[in-house]
């Protein structure tokens, strides 16, 4: 079996509702669909996402295509080692990596349809029948937070992120109001998205203590991983870190000085479901765990493969990241995701399970044409 052709087609999918962080507010996002056909007429399908200009991640898509005409799909670390060396990409990793991810999402959908076979039986069979996401806060205002925490924890959804990382009175207030909607039952998750310095940080936390947090994410700039580490051993709850440990040598050097009690990793950081089996048994080695990473602009797509490659992964959290449910309309069929208790059972069709909607799929490339990129609000309003 050999490549005959790399597909792309850049989409706009606007979400449910405006999605609020640190930085501002994304009325909707952006992902470029990855269709990888063979010369035996199976198909791949992946996709590269995230908060990059979709037009850059596109041409570089479209120029690695002759990496892949004529070679098998099953010669997966042998593309991915020429991709880097091709694209000299290695001080671009964050950049480089959601690329890649897409591709060998697509090759490792062809090799289980080839297979006729689950990716997670070709990654070393389930560890986990189903998979236990987060219920995802959305809205700004404390007590529009706490009515939607309060909807989803209704749902079964036991883990409750939300985003922080406004000013410390904000956060406070937020989380208090959280908590007491809720109750003492739900797991709180607050992610602060970088906003804090180490000092800041730890009086916020020190006083967030009083509403039994379960771990708080990324509290500290992406680059201050010594911060982290400082920060863990002066604060109650657990640790998480994200953006400070999306690679595989950043999170080897996470590891090396203690940074986190949890991390948080996705797919779209290590390069692929390669590079996440590889992260998951680093930090296993460490007796550390791995939470799944989700970034905006993911649909149904990624978390398909999500649902393969952490099956076959013994140490990871409950409340997984999942962000395909913030989309208006997603571009997989209807049915193929559902929720019971915030679990997804793990699919068993052969490939990763993935089967699109072409309307949606045309429907969001006609939005792309004529809106272009989402871009972030730095003001927070409607």
């Amino acid at each position: 079996m050999k490549i005959t052709k790399l597909k792309t087609t850049k989409l706009a999918i606007e979400n449910k509702s405006i999605y609020h962080y640190s930085l501002g507010a994304l009325k909707g996002t952006n992902t470029v669909l990855v269709e990888i056909e063979t010369d035996e007429g199976i198909c791949g399908v992946g996709e590269v996402t995230g908060g990059i200009n979709v037009d850059a991640l596109d041409i570089f898509l479209k120029s690695s295509e002759p990496l892949l005409i004529g070679e098998s799909p099953f010669d997966i670390e042998r593309f991915l080692d020429r991709f880097y060396r091709h694209h000299k990409l290695t001080r671009l990793l964050p950049f480089a990596t959601n690329l890649s991810c897409g591709i060998e999402m697509a090759l490792w959908d062809i090799v289980g349809k080839a297979s006729n076979q689950p990716v997670h039986k070709l990654l070393g069979g389930k560890f986990h029948k189903s998979i236990d996401f987060f219920g995802f806060v959305q809205g700004r205002e404390p007590e529009e937070m706490a009515d939607h925490a309060s909807q989803i924890f209704d749902e079964g959804f036991r883990v409750i992120y939300y985003k922080i990382g406004y000013s410390e009175k904000e956060d406070l207030e937020i989380t208090r109001t959280l908590r007491i909607k809720l109750g003492d039952d739900a797991l709180l998750r607050p992610d602060i998205n970088e906003l804090y310095s180490e000092g800041e940080a730890k009086k916020l936390l020190l006083q967030m203590a009083d509403y039994q947090i379960d771990w708080v994410e990324q509290p500290l700039g992406v680059y201050n991983i010594e911060g982290m580490a400082l920060l863990r051993k002066m604060i109650p709850m657990r640790l998480a870190i994200d953006q400070g440990a999306n690679t595989l040598e950043e999170i080897n050097r996470a590891i090396n000085v203690q940074a986190a009690d949890v991390y948080v990793v996705g797919f779209h950081e290590t390069g692929g479901i390669l590079g996440l089996k590889k992260a998951a048994a680093m930090l296993q080695a460490a007796n550390l765990p791995l939470n799944r990473h989700g970034i905006m602009g993911e649909t149904g797509i990624s978390t398909l493969a999500a649902l393969q490659v952490l099956a076959t992964i013994p140490n990871i959290t409950d409340g997984n990241q999942v962000m395909h449910h913030l989309l208006a309309e997603d571009i997989v069929v209807d049915g193929l995701l559902t929720f019971n208790k915030g679990r997804i059972l793990v699919p068993e069709k052969p490939g990763l399970g993935i089967e699109l909607d072409r309307d949606r799929v045309e429907k969001f490339a006609r939005a792309y044409k004529k809106l272009g990129q989402y871009s972030v609000n730095p003001v927070h309003c409607d």
